[in-house]
């Protein structure tokens, strides 16, 4: 059940320490209408130097589908985890890069994947791939749902659908379509980082606005942590695992200050 906005003060009010699990995308900022257009938003990089520099209070990790260096260049943050293409990149506070996967072994075979990509949106207006490396994306307009849905049929036939089970997974919305390693889950993020880099006597809050990022809800809830759920009045669908909901990345932001302000 989702807990009233009051309960969800009462809590942090309380909280001696806390670890933030915070999503980026539809959750820090809004989305933008390109993937690679979003820019710096400065009063965002303070508010997380902010949350970081309270490192008696705070520890902050941004775990987000974009690469580890598009995160960087958003987020030039120190002390913090940056956390790319869903947990598979990771900066830690000290600067360290750890891989989850092998990139050697998993580019070779989104390369193949590409050339039918290519040709199965050769010649359609609004759709682009995005590579980030580690995974490939296929974006589409919004304004053909059946067109949409056989270009989308036509790549994952491209890439060697079932094929790949054992390495890859599928993420598909209304208009994307993405192949990323099986190891990309944010859940067993949250669960890599709790173990490699315990921190005793620490209040947990996940903060996100997908699929995604609910596959981390469970692994919070065992850890003893919460889960605020970001989705607008317009878009009411709420996840099994959020246990608040704020409306908007702004109202986001403004959470996270009153945790700076409170006494």
């Amino acid at each position: 059940m989702v807990q009233p906005e009051d309960a969800l003060t009462r809590w942090a009010t309380s909280a001696s320490h806390t670890w933030l699990f915070l999503d980026y995308d539809g959750t820090l900022a809004n989305f933008a209408a390109h993937p690679e257009k979003l820019e710096k938003d400065c009063a965002l990089v303070e508010l997380i130097q902010q949350l970081a520099d309270s490192v008696e209070r705070f520890r902050v990790t941004i775990i987000s589908g974009r690469p580890l260096g598009s995160l960087q260049e958003l987020l030039p943050v120190p002390g913090i985890f940056l956390a790319g293409v869903y947990g598979l990149e990771v900066m830690t506070p000290a600067g360290n890069i750890i891989r989850r996967a092998d990139y050697p072994e998993i580019r070779p075979l989104l390369e193949k994947a590409r050339p039918g990509w290519e040709k199965s949106i050769a010649g359609k207006r609004g759709y682009y791939i995005e590579d980030k490396g580690w995974s490939l994306t296929l974006h589409a307009p919004v304004n053909d749902p059946q067109e949409v849905k056989q270009v989308f049929s036509e790549a994952r036939l491209a890439a060697g659908n079932g094929t790949l089970e054992n390495q890859f997974r599928w993420f598909v919305g209304p208009n994307y379509l993405e192949i990323v390693p099986i190891q990309a889950h944010k859940g067993e993020l949250v669960k890599f980082l709790f173990k490699k880099y315990p921190l005793d006597g620490t209040d947990l809050v996940y903060i996100g606005d997908d699929d995604k990022d609910e596959e981390a809800f469970e692994e919070v809830h065992e850890l003893g942590g919460i889960n605020i759920q970001v989705a607008s009045p317009r878009h009411p669908e709420r996840y099994p695992g959020s246990d608040y909901r704020l409306d908007s990345p702004q109202q986001v932001r403004v959470w996270l200050k009153s945790l700076l302000t409170d006494d």
